[in-house]
């Protein structure tokens, strides 16, 4: 097993789910946060998705705040990145709403508010899938 960190990136427009995540990622102790976005990717060009490009994570966690917005995201960075895991990240148990995020090309769907612990077992599966 290697010893170098998971990187992580983060999506999320609420400065507060943003500290929540990037604490919860810390405390797992395998991954560090590498980058962080404050507004959704809408396209292939736009800032927030030249971040994660130019960052390459491992996994970016993105919030599904507003869902279309993220939906769309989702789209952008699986297009674009698609060996990077996606998480989305809702406070939604829509069935159709999980159904859509899975489409765009998530990876792992995490209820809100998002325990260190939930983290930290999606993490697991990346690192034994990788």
């Amino acid at each position: 097993m290697t010893t170098q960190k998971i990187t992580v990136g983060i999506l999320a427009p609420s400065p507060e789910i943003r500290d929540s995540l990037i604490g919860h990622v810390e405390a797992t102790q395998v991954a560090s946060v590498k980058v962080i976005a404050e507004e959704y990717c809408a396209v292939e060009d736009d800032r927030p998705t030249q971040q994660f490009i130019d960052a390459q994570p491992d996994i970016i966690l993105v919030d599904m705040k507003d869902e279309r917005a993220a939906i769309k995201a989702l789209f952008v960075l699986h297009a674009i990145l698609p060996a990077t895991w996606l998480f989305a990240c809702s406070g939604s148990n829509d069935p159709q709403l999980i159904i859509e995020t899975m489409h765009a090309g998530a990876r792992e769907y995490l209820s809100k508010p998002v325990s260190a612990r939930t983290l930290g077992r999606a993490i697991g599966r990346y690192m034994e899938e990788k």
